[in-house]
């Protein structure tokens, strides 16, 4: 039987340590903009949330706001699947509670992003998080229920908080002494 093929995003991991050696080489011989090509598919195979160790199981679809997902592949040194998986973790242990799903605003963009997980964990988390919104009278109605996407987005939301905007002064008047 021939070797299993390794899929892009691992043969793109794989070949980080030559696109190294590339760059370097590149730059030496002053082929800048080629340098940098090779610089920015090395960054962005980095940073787009692919696992040093990727995880067999089931596929999970988020649905939410690309700017999060953004924060999250940049900001996360062990991947999406790894985060995902412990918060996962965390709320089965009792150490992390979501919050009650509602409507959202549709500000902003929404996307969908995928993620692994074991698939005996997943159904861990569908069936702990009914339990935990049923508990607490939370509305189960499609679009309401606490599921494993929520409890993944939710946790995703909880590393990689936004940004809290900056108050500003503008037009206000200085407090009287």
């Amino acid at each position: 039987m021939p070797p299993k093929k390794k899929t892009p995003q691992a043969a793109a991991r794989a070949a980080l340590p030559t696109a190294d050696e590339a760059i370097s080489f590149l730059v030496e011989q002053g082929q800048q903009p080629m340098a940098d090509a090779v610089t920015a598919l090395a960054d962005y195979t980095r940073s787009s949330g692919y696992d040093a160790h990727p995880v067999s199981g089931t596929t999970v679809s988020l649905y939410g706001p690309s700017e999060l997902f953004d924060r999250a592949r940049k900001a996360s040194t062990a991947g999406l699947n790894t985060d995902v998986i412990k918060g996962f973790q965390q709320f089965l242990d009792g150490k992390w509670k979501p919050k009650q799903p509602a409507t959202r605003a549709t500000e902003g963009e929404k996307i969908t992003t995928s993620v692994r997980a074991p698939e005996a964990l997943v159904a861990e988390v569908k069936a702990a998080a009914t339990e935990f919104a049923t508990t607490r009278d939370w509305d189960m109605r499609r679009g309401y229920a606490l599921t494993a996407q929520h409890v993944a987005l939710q946790w995703l939301e909880h590393l990689y908080p936004a940004p809290k905007a900056k108050k500003t002064t503008a037009g206000r008047k200085p407090a009287a002494e």
